[in-house]
């Protein structure tokens, strides 16, 4: 069984969703994709317009008898940077 809190955000998206329908036919589809893809870009901002510097950082490593684990950053764009 799940956890409160999946449960619970299991049920907030059903019932965002419980009005949703399949589209009716492909040219519905391609509409309805359109929008979601405008919605999405809105919602993430423009792309930067040429790829910036990753500038890998090694933050520290863990060792292991066989291996190591590096624990790293990087920019994924100019100052937003990923671990």
């Amino acid at each position: 069984m799940a956890d409160p809190y999946s449960e619970f955000i299991l049920a907030q998206a059903k019932a965002l969703r419980a009005g949703d329908e399949a589209p009716a036919s492909r040219t519905e589809w391609q509409r309805r994709r359109a929008q979601i893809q405008a919605n999405m870009l809105a919602g993430m901002g423009p792309f930067p317009e040429k790829p910036c510097a990753l500038e890998a950082k090694i933050l520290g490593v863990i060792q292991r008898a066989t291996y190591h684990i590096e624990r790293l950053i990087f920019q994924s764009r100019p100052e937003v940077w990923v671990t």
